[in-house]
């Protein structure tokens, strides 16, 4: 665990003395001053690119470390004071390897809007431990008084705890006090896919994790759902195992430590639109009105499942994407990190692809490449759009040398236009025009050198801007280019809707090499028909897996009635294309008006939307 924590000298105005004795301590000569676990110091600040390389190798370093020494506190903390109580305990023999070891305590403030987030507001006194051997424990309590200034009033106040050896000087283990009342959600499922009229089914476990007993209830919404659709069409229930099905909201006393399981659906009751709904099972704790969890599910009706991971530091680029996977067709589960934290393992494997953009952020994925790895190891697709990820200072790691296999890298190279590669899949006939500064500066695109079996997928004057691998079961694509600056007025097919369209459309594209023959197409496929809208004739390009006996494809209106068959029958696995002309079964044309095609294989289902426009 990584926890920062700011002590301010008397000569500034949140200085005490105990933060100036803390520097003394220290042997701090310069501010600022960072000591990391009080065994290296770095003097000075700058911008994050700068600082990154140099903090980066020794919080990895210390992170790296085995402790000798486990914590486990509890209390609470508030305005008006409180209490701590920790458990420090001895994982293997420690003496005579370390020399004094200290408890220590701190007070810290986190505002709203933060000046100094972090803060060290009060130091409360410490406590020397004596641990020896395997199984040693010791508990320490202190008292809380509320002796802060008043500034701090209504700031979120936290407790940091952390034992350290006085002797040479290093901290060993560290933590911030958990909050009496916890919450969380755990599943092994976020997201599914389902076809017309279908269900889909989720299994949560909600645990107080806090460390006293707590009420909490628990409520079920809809938080998002697709134009048209009422939460009375698309029906969101839940229930406690073993009960019976509700909407109602329920009351759950839970002691600390106590789970309770929770299976939530979500039914398509009408069958005629495709989309994505979001059903949210939210907990409030009855203890603390600021204590709440919610555990989101999304279902796919006709589409593909696709995560939105929105890392753009809480900006707005992400409406880029999303407005261009909308425009051809497919839903996106938009996840915010600034809101909702990295997300995790389970989160990724629960989606068939996940779209990542970090905007103009700064950012090396440091905590997430780990669960990026794992997902693509289990068959996920991925596409990166990230204009700093590599120029920022980031060190070489197993998922840029051998996911991404890039070799090597030149930030900040810029480019104002991205040529595609002849015969590509996806680039094919492109040459991409920037904007100029909006909303991001052109020069933050960087340049790379990569290795097989990566394929270039863009290049500039500069150097290579993008590229897509495929290997192992998974797909991956990354431009080194901001997606956002791409033009959305200019023609096909050199705009943001095709781009991400013929990415799409690629991670749902056959394995290479496999011809429309072979029974070793696994999925099916039903790509969004093209020109759309159209007038009077479009394309729809469809894959079929293989062992299905039977395939149709069929065009009906927003009523459900189905005005034209194109497909009814056996066909091999593999790529097939039908070109529809907006005519009914009797070959009269059909008025304007949005249309759906449904493709069905063997009881599989798979949906689009179509426009006809005249």
């Amino acid at each position: 665990m990584l926890i920062n924590v700011y002590w301010h000298v008397s000569s500034s105005d949140y200085g005490t003395t105990e933060a100036d004795a803390r520097a003394d301590l220290y042997d701090v000569t310069g501010i600022p001053e960072v000591d990391f676990d009080a065994v290296a110091e770095v003097i000075g600040g700058g911008a994050l690119d700068v600082l990154l390389p140099i903090y980066g190798p020794i919080v990895e370093g210390r992170l790296g470390l085995e402790t000798p020494v486990t914590i486990r506190s509890y209390g609470m903390v508030g305005e008006t004071g409180g209490w701590v109580e920790a458990v420090f305990k001895a994982d293997a023999d420690i003496a005579p390897t370390v020399g004094s070891l200290t408890a220590q305590f701190v007070v810290i403030s986190n505002p709203e809007l933060p000046d100094y987030p972090w803060n060290v507001i009060d130091q409360l006194p410490p406590e020397t431990v004596t641990l020896s051997s395997a199984g040693d424990s010791v508990v320490v309590y202190r008292d809380i008084a509320a002796t802060w200034p008043p500034e701090y009033v209504g700031d979120d106040i936290d407790v940091v705890v952390w034992i350290e050896d006085m002797n040479p000087h290093e901290v060993y283990n560290c933590q911030i006090m958990p909050d009496p009342y916890q919450i969380e959600f755990a599943s092994a499922l976020f997201a599914t896919e389902i076809g017309a009229l279908e269900s889909a089914e989720y299994s949560v476990t909600m645990k107080n994790a806090g460390n006293f007993a707590d009420e909490i209830t628990v409520e079920l919404s809809q938080v998002e759902l697709p134009d048209g659709v009422d939460p009375s069409e698309w029906l969101a229930e839940y229930r406690e195992i073993g009960g019976s099905w509700t909407t109602v909201p329920s009351v759950h006393s839970l002691e600390a430590g106590e789970s309770v399981g929770f299976e939530v659906r979500l039914t398509d009751l009408v069958g005629d639109t495709v989309g994505m709904a979001l059903t949210r099972l939210g907990a409030q704790s009855g203890n603390d009105v600021e204590v709440s969890e919610n555990a989101d599910f999304a279902t796919f009706v006709g589409l593909p499942s696709i995560l939105l991971v929105d890392d753009d530091g809480g900006d707005a680029y992400e409406t880029h994407l999303r407005s261009a996977m909308t425009d051809t067709g497919y839903a996106s589960r938009h996840w915010d990190t600034e809101v909702e934290g990295r997300p995790s393992e389970e989160q990724l494997s629960s989606y068939w692809a996940v779209v990542w953009t970090t905007g103009s952020q700064l950012t090396n994925l440091s905590h997430d490449q780990e669960n990026i790895v794992t997902y693509l190891e289990g068959g996920g697709n991925l596409y990166l759009s990230s204009c700093g990820f590599l120029g920022e200072g980031t060190e070489p790691s197993p998922f840029i040398t051998d996911y991404l296999h890039v070799d090597s890298w030149t930030p900040n190279t810029g480019g104002f236009f991205m040529n595609g590669v002849a015969g590509d899949a996806i680039t094919d006939g492109m040459q991409l025009g920037l904007l100029g500064g909006a909303p991001i500066a052109p020069g933050d695109s960087d340049s790379f050198v990569r290795s097989a079996p990566a394929d270039t997928i863009f290049y500039a004057a500069s150097g290579q801007k993008g590229l897509k691998v495929e290997e192992t079961g998974h797909k991956l694509v990354f431009t080194a280019f901001p997606f956002e600056n791409v033009k959305t007025t200019t023609a096909y097919p050199n705009n943001q809707k095709t781009l991400i369209a013929r990415i799409l459309d690629w991670f749902a594209a056959p394995a290479a090499g496999i011809d429309g023959g072979s029974d070793e197409f696994g999925r099916l496929v039903l790509r969004q028909n093209f020109p759309n809208p159209f007038n009077p004739v479009t394309k729809l390009e469809f894959s079929i897996p293989s062992g299905v006996e039977n395939v149709s494809l069929v065009v009906h209106n927003v009523n459900g009635q189905v005005v034209r068959t194109l497909v009814d029958g056996r066909m091999t696995a593999g790529p097939h294309a039908v070109v529809w002309d907006g005519t009914d079964e009797d070959g009269k044309s059909l008025s304007s008006g949005v249309y759906f095609a449904r493709l069905t294989a063997d009881g599989e289902k798979a949906f689009t939307k179509m426009t006809l426009l005249k």
